[in-house]
């Protein structure tokens, strides 16, 4: 298929439709080398667009200690986004369309609040349910067992994330070794949870207690023709005038595996005007006035 690893480190491993032409490409994230966007030729074989893309190498022309990758529309203009963490600035790649992505870590306001830290697994996910990504990031020293406090970044909505952290919490206080992190509503009370496992200590469970202060919804997606879990699944939900595109996901982050659920925030609308899902096969299905704050079985329509 034309994927062949020349010098890369392989740490982690994404993969989303990013171009939304119906076939889902393989994003590499290397440790010291340039990292691989592996774009899906139709089915037939794959092409490496990192450099072409702009999502080879960091912001600073830099093949960096890259470690893990996840995939979100952060700025609700319908295009997948990237998010890579690594042992620096970290980089936000802003999907600009036509195959180029623009790293706006720095203007993002995320590099300086990383500068410090050695970023393993991080994930999109909305910790408050209004409704944009968010972005959690676990930390720990890459060659030496000392600790690092995690970092959650709030998405402000205007293309810039917040570090509120220490505002969370005192556990963003303290400091571990963090390599893997799930995420998942554990408890199935309408807001995202956080799993970390840590080298030499023990892992920590953050459970959410304020997210669903807002409405929410939780999709399980049933595939027919589709694969059974429907991954690849692109999904746009419209609420309050507010559109939400995302894609069903395998895994995120770094050596961890989140819950399968796809879960919006929804800030205060108890009713989502419209989901429209494209199912791997192809299948196209739509439902309307959908209430908030259930989780949802959706079938693929046979």
């Amino acid at each position: 298929m034309g994927i062949e690893d020349v010098d890369g480190r392989a740490m982690g491993v994404g993969a989303a439709d990013y171009d939304n032409d119906g076939f889902v490409d393989i994003y590499v994230a290397n440790d010291h080398t340039v990292n691989y966007l592996w774009h899906n030729n139709a089915g037939k074989g794959f092409t490496d667009k990192g450099t072409m893309s702009g999502t080879g190498f960091s912001q600073a022309g830099e093949a960096t200690v890259s470690m893990s990758v996840d995939f979100a529309d952060y700025n609700g203009d319908e295009l997948l986004d990237m998010f890579i963490s690594d042992d620096n600035y970290c980089s936000l790649y802003k999907n600009l369309g036509n195959g180029i992505f623009s790293d706006e870590s720095y203007p993002a306001g995320i590099s300086v609040a990383s500068g410090q830290f050695v970023g393993w697994s991080s994930s999109f996910f909305d910790y408050d349910n209004d409704g944009d990504a968010d972005i959690f990031k676990t930390n720990g020293e890459l060659k030496h067992l000392y600790g690092q406090e995690d970092q959650l970044f709030e998405n402000e909505g205007n293309g810039k994330f917040k570090d509120i952290s220490v505002e969370k919490g005192p556990y963003f206080k303290e400091e571990y070794v963090g390599r893997g992190t799930c995420l998942g509503d554990y408890d199935n009370d309408g807001d995202i949870d956080i799993f970390v496992v840590n080298l030499d200590s023990q892992s920590k469970f953050l459970r959410n207690n304020k997210g669903n202060n807002n409405n929410w919804l939780t999709l399980k997606l049933v595939g027919e023709t589709s694969n059974k879990d429907g991954i690849g699944a692109r999904i746009r939900l419209t609420a309050g005038g507010k559109v939400q595109t995302t894609q069903k996901k395998s895994t995120t982050g770094y050596l961890s595996q989140s819950d399968p659920r796809i879960h919006f925030g929804l800030l205060k609308n108890d009713v989502v005007d419209k989901i429209e899902i494209k199912w791997p096969s192809g299948k196209f299905q739509v439902l309307e006035k959908v209430k908030a704050n259930q989780f949802l079985v959706v079938k693929e329509p046979k």
